[in-house]
């Protein structure tokens, strides 16, 4: 996961490598750039850096869990699908998460 690092964004500043061989580096395009979803997911604020992905669009999609619209003050989410088309293109966050965390939050 480490390998190419530097190439995801040259923002991304990484202080401390044995941190970093122990986290995931989440790509985030919609609600958990929100600091209320930050902290009801992962209990603490996120730091990252902008990043964009290429060749993926951007769509919405609705909610029908009030748990999840409270959370993040929306009825509609984003995802993205994979296009191929060079000109496309959707813009986000690279967080740094644990592992322990990250599979805490995707359960």
């Amino acid at each position: 996961m480490t390998q190419g690092i530097e190439k995801l964004s040259p923002q991304l500043e990484i202080l401390d490598m044995v941190a970093l061989a122990e986290t995931e580096l989440l790509f985030s395009y919609g609600t958990l750039q929100l600091e209320s979803v930050q902290l009801s997911t992962f209990g603490r604020r996120l730091a990252g850096c902008a990043h964009k992905l290429p060749r993926f669009s951007l769509s919405l999609v609705e909610i029908d869990d009030a748990d999840v619209v409270r959370t993040s003050g929306q009825t509609h989410h984003p995802i993205i699908k994979f296009t191929g088309r060079d000109d496309d293109l959707v813009e986000g966050m690279i967080f740094q998460v644990t592992a322990a965390k990250f599979a805490v939050a995707d359960s």
